[in-house]
């Protein structure tokens, strides 16, 4: 689980990135090519963080965070379509994690969704998020 500033670059989606705390201002981030070069074993990345989910189709390609955590290993990953709202999206993901100890992935992120969606009417606050991958 990834919770940081995410941020897509359309002109160039290869530095689409996560920013990430660090004390030397050259290496805050984490770009789609640093991921696409990464050997991740994992069942499951959570990206909480805004436009984590999106892409640009090159060559025929869809470049984004996505494609590239799952070239780089995940099975499935849970990421945004827009920038989201902080409070809204810590509510969304402790109900998520509480869910996914007896559900599985899709069906906890739905359920979440529903949760979040009676607190915070509308979609923009629960709606954003997509898992991509094996949603069991």
């Amino acid at each position: 689980h990834l919770a940081a500033h995410g941020e897509f670059d359309e002109l160039n989606p290869l530095f689409s990135s996560l920013w990430l705390a660090s004390s030397n201002p050259n290496n805050r981030r984490l770009t789609v090519k640093e991921v696409f070069k990464l050997d991740i074993r994992a069942d499951l990345i959570t990206l909480s963080a805004c436009q984590t989910g999106l892409g640009k189709l090159e060559a025929g390609e869809l470049i984004g965070l996505n494609r590239a955590f799952i070239y780089a290993g995940t099975h499935a990953l849970i990421s945004s379509l827009w920038r989201v709202d902080d409070l809204a999206t810590s509510v969304l993901m402790k109900h998520f994690y509480r869910n996914y100890v007896t559900m599985d992935k899709a069906k906890s992120l739905r359920q979440a969704q529903l949760l979040v969606k009676k607190q915070f009417p509308h979609p923009a606050y629960w709606a954003g998020f997509s898992l991509v991958g094996d949603y069991k």
